[in-house]
């Protein structure tokens, strides 16, 4: 059951699914197997809780949607998608912005991710994603592209966010190329 709620199979709304920040473990009803199916969540948040009060991180590390595209349909649905699934890790969501306005964005963020149609993704040229590169230490695609994948971290693309990926093993694994230490 839980493999089939890190892949969003089985979806918890306020904890893998429309994140809930306020922590509230009253009521929480314990399975049939004694533990909480949203355990593994949590520990997710009290990571980044936990840096933070050790001081190893000075604010709740932020995710920069950046829109990419004409296509608005997509860019609005990739967005959403993105600012959920990385949401559930307890990581904070920036007001998103278009690729067109990111020279001019003078903020550095923990994470940037491109939200848009495939085919613009494929346009991307090389100063772009630099550019996405120097604002954010890591940069993430939103959608699935199967055999273009290569060519875009290639350019440097961390990594790809989509609905067949394991939301849990992605959240951990941005953690730790963020340096987010287990607790």
């Amino acid at each position: 059951m839980t493999h089939k709620m890190r892949q969003r199979q089985l979806k918890i709304v306020g904890v893998n699914d429309y994140p809930n920040f306020k922590p509230n473990n009253k009521g929480v009803k314990i399975n049939s197997l004694g533990f909480r199916l949203a355990e593994n969540y949590e520990q997710l948040h009290a990571r980044i809780e936990s840096a933070i009060a050790n001081k190893s991180l000075d604010k709740r590390p932020t995710v920069l949607p950046i829109l990419v595209g004409e296509n608005a349909a997509m860019r609005s649905a990739r967005q959403n998608f993105s600012a959920n699934y990385l949401a559930t890790g307890g990581f904070h969501i920036a007001h998103p912005i278009s690729l067109e306005n990111l020279d001019a964005h003078t903020s550095n963020y923990e994470i940037a991710v491109f939200c848009g149609d495939d085919d613009d993704y494929l346009k991307l040229t090389q100063e772009e994603i630099s550019l996405a590169c120097s604002k954010a230490k890591l940069v993430l695609v939103a959608g699935l592209l199967r055999e273009d994948e290569e060519k875009l971290k290639e350019l440097g693309v961390y990594s790809f966010i989509h609905r067949k990926s394991n939301q849990f093993e992605t959240l951990q694994s941005l953690m730790s190329a963020l340096e987010i230490n287990e607790i």
